[in-house]
């Protein structure tokens, strides 16, 4: 089923998974503060629950709250790259479910530039969860067509969200804030 924003968000104050177009690929959302909806995603995927996951946010104030205490510095550096198409790895705030963050003391978090994105979130009211279309290991579905025939049917999942891939060719690289190490290039 093909979602308007307008859908898309209602469906995930509802507790289900929506696709949704990205910088670079379709991922799949939820509501981060959801923890039946964030297991639901896990056994959709199929993907360990250990992992963690990204959340993205259509504005600072969005993210703030996932963040936890981080020197003047590193801020500059977070928002130097900011909105666009980059994640960083940060120190979780106390308040961060252990859901989202795979158990660890970060949290991988993005901010936005993307139209069709910051739509979603800005609709919702919030930051979303933000993972890759696809069942875990196996390669990301960039079609809306390709979402459709793997996911629909099962009941969590509500449809994909109308708009436009933002151009790049491979996801969002990760950078860890802390270490300066690479994730993901």
């Amino acid at each position: 089923m093909r979602l308007s924003v307008a859908q898309a968000a209602e469906s995930l104050q509802q507790g289900c998974i929506v696709a949704y177009p990205t910088e670079a690929v379709y991922g799949l959302g939820c509501d981060p503060f959801n923890q039946q909806a964030v297991a639901a995603l896990w056994r959709l995927k199929q993907r360990p629950d250990t992992m963690g996951v990204i959340v993205v946010g259509a504005s600072w104030a969005q993210l703030a709250p996932f963040i936890g205490d981080i020197a003047i510095t590193a801020q500059a550096e977070l928002t130097a790259c900011w909105p666009g198409a980059f994640t960083w790895v940060v120190p979780a705030a106390k308040t961060v479910p252990l859901w989202l963050t795979g158990g660890r003391d970060t949290i991988a978090l993005r901010w936005s530039a993307h139209e069709a994105t910051c739509s979603l979130c800005h609709a919702f009211g919030g930051a979303i969860v933000s993972t890759s279309a696809n069942l875990h290991g196996q390669p990301v579905l960039n079609s809306a067509k390709a979402i459709e025939q793997q996911f629909n049917g099962a009941d969590v999942f509500a449809g994909v969200m109308a708009g436009d891939l933002g151009g790049y060719d491979r996801p969002t690289p990760i950078r860890d804030l802390r270490s300066g190490q690479w994730v993901r290039q």
